[in-house]
């Protein structure tokens, strides 16, 4: 059986994620996948690719990109 671990997203008082993406999320170039998705919400996918993939250093702008391009395509209308 699988095990299953609990993700651990730091906050701030009013509930900014905080954390090794902190500095992409709030960079003022948004990566054109993004789209209306919200900062916050890219940045807690980021870091929970980034715990996947056993927290490489130096990883930040790829698993921003990923992580966009992920909750694009959860968000995306299915082909007809």
């Amino acid at each position: 059986a699988a095990e299953t671990t609990q993700k651990r997203v730091d906050r701030t008082a009013d509930g900014t994620v905080i954390g090794p993406f902190t500095a992409v999320a709030n960079a003022a170039d948004e990566p054109a996948t993004s789209g209306n998705i919200p900062r916050d919400q890219i940045a807690e996918r980021a870091y929970e690719i980034w715990v996947r993939n056993g927290r490489p250093t130096g990883t930040a702008d790829r698993d921003w990109l990923e992580a966009a391009r992920e909750l694009a395509a959860e968000i995306a209308p299915a082909p007809q």
